[in-house]
């Protein structure tokens, strides 16, 4: 894929101009690897994984930093789909999904816990909009639903 090429290209220059500075090959290699797998397990650790209904609020499972949108604050909630036009502002996307803060087109400033563009979940929080990508969109939408309008 272009992130393995991308990958390996910035391990090669990260190699090479560690190289000049440490004249030890296998040190500037071992600082090449540590910092090219921190860009491949950073993500991975904050990405979604899962998302749930608890008794309280929708959770957004990851690996670190789990969070919980309480019930209680949902106004809205409907399926939409993301659009391609938009711009990073402090988000990962493509890789592991979509994660973090965006700005797309027809949606505004949203923040975004997807594994796919496709079918996901609009959730208008008091003053923030959250997208999520549930297994099963249908399913997930009407039990959230219910479980919004018993905060009312």
């Amino acid at each position: 894929s272009t992130f393995s090429v991308l990958t390996l290209v910035l391990s090669i220059v990260i190699y090479s101009s560690y190289l000049s500075f440490i004249k030890d090959e296998i040190v500037a290699g071992l600082i090449a690897i540590f910092i090219c797998l921190g860009i491949l397990l950073v993500p991975y650790l904050f990405a979604p994984k899962s998302f749930e209904l608890t008794q309280s609020g929708v959770v957004v499972r990851r690996l670190l930093r789990s969070f919980e949108i309480p019930y209680s604050k949902i106004k809205k909630v409907y399926i939409t789909d993301l659009p391609i036009l938009g711009i990073r502002l402090w988000a990962s996307g493509g890789l592991y999904g979509y994660y973090g803060l965006f700005y797309l087109s027809k949606l505004g400033t949203v923040w975004v816990y997807a594994t796919r563009r496709k079918r996901v979940l609009l959730l208008e929080v008091d003053n923030n909009r959250y997208v999520v990508s549930p297994e099963n969109t249908d399913e997930f939408l009407k039990l959230l639903e219910r479980l919004v309008q018993r905060e009312v």
